[in-house]
Formats: C-alpha cells, structure tokens, sequence
C-alpha cells in the first residue's frame, strides 16, 4: 500500500491468505491495473498532442513561408509601379494596395513567428551590448510614429546606468520592445510613452523592461486574457485599432523563453504598464561610466518641463556631463530657482525648457531667458518636436529636436564649453546615432540587379546611418537620377537592359552628376576591370562580397570630411573567434560570421531568398544555354555568382565564374558539365545552410556549436 500510495502503479497484492483477504487483494490488483492503463493512455494522448502541435507549428510555417514568397513580388511590383507617371488617382490607390500589402506581410511574420514559438523552433543567441544602444536604436526607429501624433517618447536607464553592458539575445529584446512600444503608440493619443530599463542585482540579476503610455488602457476583465493569441482587449478596439493579435502572446512567449516573465498594469483611461524581466549572468559597468562630481566642481542646469520621460531623461543626461540638473514644471518655480541660486551667487549655465511650457507663456519666457542669455551667457535651449507647427521665429534660443537622445545633449554641452556668444542663432540640434549629423542626410543610390545584394547593401548603410535607394538596373537608375538628388551611387556593373558601365556614362552627362561619386561593386577585381570601371566615368570600386568595414571605408572616403564616425560599434573590426579545426563547408564560416556581425539577423532572409531564388536562376540559365543565348547565360551566371560571393561560397562562385567566362567567349557547348557541376555544388550549399543556420531542430547543444560555424 505504501509503494502505491508514492505512485508505483506496477505495485500488485500476491494473493494469498483467508477467501476475504484473497478478494480484497484482487480488488486492489483490479483498481492498479485500471489506474495503470488509464495513466498510458493520458501518456499516449499527451505525445499524441505535443506531435500534433509540432505538425501543425510546421504546417504553418511552411504555409507562411509559400504565401510570403507571391507577397513580395506583389509589393516589389507595387514599388516599381509607384515610380511612374500616374495621376493623383492612381498614387492613392497604389498606396492602398501597398498599405494593405504590407500589413498582410505583417501578419504573416506574426503568424510565423507564433508557429515557431508553438514548434519549439526558436533559439537564443546571447550577445554582449551597451543597452544605452538598444535602447536608442528602438526609440530612433519608433520616433516618427510616436512624435507625429505629438506624444512625448523617449527612454531612461534607472540609477544612472546607460553605460552597463549585458548579454542578451539583442534581436528578440528587440522585436519585443518594438512591438510593446509600437502598440503603446497605437493605443495612446496624448500625453507621452516611454521605456524604463533597471538592473536588478542580487544573487541572479535580472534586467527590467518598462513600457508606460497614458493611453486608453485595457479594461481589468480583458486583462488576463491579454496575452492570448488573436486576442485584443475587446470587439470595438479590434474594430478601431487593426492589429493580428498575436503580438502580445509572441512577445509572452519570447520573454519566457529567455526564462523572463511579464506582466500588466493598467486602468482605464489613464494608460498601461507592460513590464517584463529576464535574468542576465551578469552586468558588468563600463569603465568610462560617470563617477560623479564634489560640489564645488559641480555645474548649474535648470530644466523646465511638465513631462515625465522629458524630465527623467534629460536630467540624467545633464547630470552625465558634470552637472547638477534642478528641475521645475513652471515658469513660476523656475523663476524661484533662478532667484534662489541668484541670492548664494550662483548661475545657471544652461537653462533648458520644454515647448508645451514655453509656448503657454511664451511672453513672459521670452525676455527672462533673453536676459539670461545677454547678460549672463546663459545658454538657452528648447525641446521641440519637429512634428508640431509652432512658431520658431520670436526667439533666438537654440532648439533641440526630439527624440531625445544622449547625442543630443553631447553636442548641447560642446556648444556651452566653446563660445556660446558664437552661436548662430536659432541653431538647432539633432541627435546622431550611427554617424554624425552632416552625413545622416546623405542619400544613396544602390543599383542592383539582384535582390539579395540589394538587401545586403541597403541593410549595411542602414546599419552606418545613411538613407538608400535602389534602383534594379541602369536604365531605372538614370530614370531615378534624373528624378532624385543623391550623394552617392553604388553601381553594379552587369545588369539586365542597361549595365553600369553604360549608365554610369548617361548619368555623368545629368545636370550636377558630372562629379557625383560612382563606386562600382563588382566580383571581378582584376585591373582590366578596374580600368573599364575608370574609363566609363566611375570613380572608385568596392569589391563583392560587401563587407561592413569596407564599404564603411569606402563611404567616408567620399562623403566624409571628418574621416571618422562617431560610432565605436561602426568603426570597430569584426575579430574571427574560429576554432583551428572544422568541418569543411561549402561556404566561407569567417564571411558568414562577418555578414552576421554586419548585418545580424537579416541574414536569415537573405539566406531564405538566395535558396529560393537560385533554382529559378539554375532553371533559366538551363533554358538560355538551350536556345543559344551566350549573352543571357553570362548574364544569369553572372547574377548567381554575385549571390554566392555574398557568403563566401567558392565552389559554387568559381563553377559560376567559369560559365560566365564560356558564355562570354560563345563556347556554350562547353558548359553544359559545369552546369550540371552547378548544380551540385548548389545541393551541397544548400544542405550546408540549411544544416548549420536555418535548421528548425537545433537545439542547445548545436546553437553552441552552430556559433562557431558560421
């Protein structure tokens, strides 16, 4: 009986002893065996389940994965179609159908990312980082969206610890905070929203994520249903807010699969808290972090604003430059302040003010801070957000435009150090993240034929801080010139309908293009081609495959006049950590790991595209070769070759290159071995992808080692 008490459902009475006993035994036999089967059929329907949950989380990633595929021809299309002549008409309802494009390619990444979750198909990646960056990375991306519905946004880091570095898995910290900001923003139509980061210490530390906004707030009844899949808080808000409502439960799931957890706060018109904390191993303080000041280094800075991530932010980033921040929420407590520090013979030197305030009073603001300004050198700066439309002409006061991020105040303090008389008037300040403010509004052209290139491309200037566009042959590039005004154009040179070679020679005789830099990208870097590059009006060349630092360098060569960027993270070299000893693989572990490191997770798109799209490519060149066309052979050779430079896969490059150069010397009877050589070292590459870094089984043990594969 004891053992059965346990839960020993094999236990069973001998039957022996007196007629009733023997009876007794027997019913206690019966009833373990009853209890044992019923336990293996609940052990059957439970492996049942957990595989009928594994089928359906594959089904609907391979049905995601197919509907994705048409969606983006449909939207490239679009694009395209958008680029030409149409009237006010037909612009409209070419953006319908792209608004409405883009939020079913919404809908089927939360849906694929659901099913990975529900497959157990999502790993985690740890990775060190500043989480100041992360932090400003997002908030830069959401901006747009939160300051033209003139909301306050921006971030804090608790305990004055913008300088703390943390492991963490960046890209899923990422997509939650985008998701829970961006429905904050959604739901909230005044007031502010913003992040709040702690680090909790203690025997394991956890990093706190805080995301508030003073929105319409979700009723206590649809609260614990929140993080359900397809679930908003109600049918009138699904009706007034679209939205797949997935992104809540993708997050929930994320967060716990980092071992975190969240949770929500909320009441009803007043706004939400979504809060959610993942332990980390440990937080390390960076060395430069500020150590602070005594009293009599300490330096003066009056902040005047109503807002609460306004205040929080701005005093820590004041108080990080040797400054002891004093804030008020009125004009009439900061004239007490300025009284009061005016009696024990101090000054302000910077005296900071918010618009929503200055503009309520703006006759009374305008000749106190002048005064300031003219009589004590105070520096004056006001918070605007360059989405209202007030008045910026009454004063002289510099501006500083929101978001509100630590360059801002950087480049505030550099100001207030030189001369501030110096100052050209109405000067304003924007933020710099990635580079510095001139070359953020550099504008580049990228000419491409192929999409997976183009995608590199426009995710490593992105990564440097500079705007693109792309243009998918020459012809379409001079048309864009002809229509645009860029700084810089990236050229491939063998493309379908007009090469750059050819395009580059047309665009050179554009009005003010006669100097525009043309940096052709090419393959082929031998001297012949470099010369032909030079004689058809280019100016430089950047080796395929791109890689982040090179053509970082490349960019600064032409656009910059400083040489430098200020970000440590953009100019700093990749460093290879391979073991000595590997597994040979069709491609090149060292250039996967420096695309990772360029671009990150993008690569995994790009990687999908390049499999999907190749075999079309092998398919055409098949065809080409079967008609005789030496020139679409070259062509279409030429375009799996720049793929695969991407990656650093040689084998399958150099049988591309060879039929390339057949093509191109009209021995095409002699290509149909390579062709089919082609397409085994296509089959290799692609087992080796699909292996080593989009394998849906990885599991713990491989992660590890899928790391040092790529």
């Amino acid at each position: 009986m004891g053992q059965a008490e346990q839960g020993n459902t094999s236990i069973r009475a001998p039957l022996e002893g007196q007629p009733d006993v023997a009876k007794m035994q027997h019913a206690f036999n019966t009833m373990m065996d009853g209890i044992e089967r019923r336990e293996d059929e609940l052990q059957t329907a439970h492996d049942k389940a957990l595989q009928t949950a594994r089928v359906k989380g594959e089904f609907v990633a391979n049905v995601t994965h197919e509907l994705r595929t048409p969606l983006n021809a449909v939207l490239g299309m679009m694009d395209l179609l958008s680029e030409t002549r149409l009237n006010a008409r037909q612009s409209e309802y070419i953006d319908i159908a792209k608004n409405s494009g883009e939020n079913l390619l919404d809908l089927i990444e939360d849906i694929l990312d659901f099913s990975k979750m529900e497959s157990g198909n999502m790993d985690i990646n740890l990775k060190e980082i500043d989480i100041q960056d992360l932090a400003e990375e997002v908030i830069q991306l959401l901006s747009t969206q939160a300051l033209s519905k003139k909301l306050n946004f921006g971030y804090d880091i608790e305990d004055n610890a913008s300088s703390r570095l943390v492991s963490i898995d960046i890209s899923k910290i990422r997509q939650v905070l985008i998701n829970l900001l961006g429905n904050a923003i959604k739901f909230t139509d005044s007031g502010e929203v913003f992040l709040r980061i702690r680090f909790i210490h203690g025997p394991q530390p956890e990093i706190e994520f805080e995301v508030r906004d003073t929105g319409i707030g979700i009723v206590e009844q649809s609260q614990a249903s929140i993080f359900d899949a397809f679930t908003q808080a109600d049918s009138s808000t699904t009706k007034a807010y679209t939205g797949t409502g997935l992104g809540l439960t993708i997050c929930k799931q994320i967060v716990e699969l980092m071992q975190g957890k969240i949770t929500l706060h909320s009441i009803p018109g007043q706004g939400a808290t979504f809060t959610f904390s993942i332990p980390v191993e440990h937080i390390c303080a960076n060395k430069n972090a500020h150590a602070g000041l005594s009293l009599d280094e300490q330096r003066h800075a009056l902040l005047i604003t109503s807002s609460v991530i306004v205040r929080l932010f701005t005093s820590s980033a004041i108080q990080a430059n040797n400054f002891l921040c004093i804030t008020t929420a009125s004009l009439r407590a900061a004239q007490l302040e300025i009284t009061r520090l005016d009696k024990s013979n101090i000054g302000f030197e910077l005296v900071i003010v918010d618009e929503e305030i200055y503009y309520l009073h703006e006759e009374e603001f305008l000749p106190l801070l002048s005064q300031l300004a003219s009589s004590q050198g105070v520096t004056v700066a006001i918070l605007v957000n360059p989405y209202r439309s007030l008045k910026l002409d009454s004063h002289r006061f510099l501006t500083i435009e929101k978001p509100l991020l630590r360059s801002s105040f950087d480049q505030l303090i550099d100001l207030n150090d030189g001369h501030p008389s110096n100052i050209p008037l109405r000067h304003t300040i924007r933020a710099t993240s990635k580079i510095s403010a001139e070359e953020s509004n550099k504008y580049i052209l990228i000419v491409d034929d192929n999409r997976v290139n183009q995608q590199v491309a426009r995710e490593m200037l992105s990564k440097l801080g500079y705007r693109s566009d792309i243009a998918i042959n020459g012809q379409d590039a001079l048309t864009k010139a002809q229509r645009n005004k860029y700084d810089l154009i990236l050229m491939d040179c063998n493309m379908p309908i007009m090469d750059g070679y050819e395009a580059t020679q047309e665009i050179r005789k554009l009005d003010n293009y006669a100097q525009l830099p043309i940096i052709a990208m090419s393959a082929n870097s031998s001297d012949e081609d470099m010369e032909k590059c030079l004689l058809a009006g280019m100016d430089g060349s950047i080796g395929k495959p791109l890689r982040l630092n090179k053509i970082r360098d490349e960019l600064l060569n032409w656009l910059s006049d400083t040489q430098t960027l200020n970000s440590p993270e953009s100019s700093a070299l990749v460093e290879s950590t391979l073991p000595a000893e590997r597994e040979v693989l069709a491609y090149d572990p060292v250039v996967m790991e420096d695309l990772f490191e360029g671009i990150g997770d993008v690569v995994i798109k790009m990687l999908e595209a390049f499999l999907e799209d190749s075999p079309i490519y092998i398919d055409s060149l098949k065809q080409a070769l079967q008609r005789g066309s030496a020139k679409n052979v070259r062509e279409l050779a030429h375009t799996l070759k720049g793929s695969a430079s991407n990656f650093g896969a040689v084998n399958f490059l150099e049988t591309a290159k060879i039929i390339e150069h057949l093509a191109q010397n009209q021995q095409l009877h002699q290509c149909d071995i390579y062709i089919e050589a082609l397409v085994d070292d296509f089959n290799i590459l692609k087992r080796d992808i699909e292996k080593n870094i989009l394998s849906p089984l990885a599991n713990a043990e491989n992660i590890h080692q899928r790391k040092h594969k790529l």
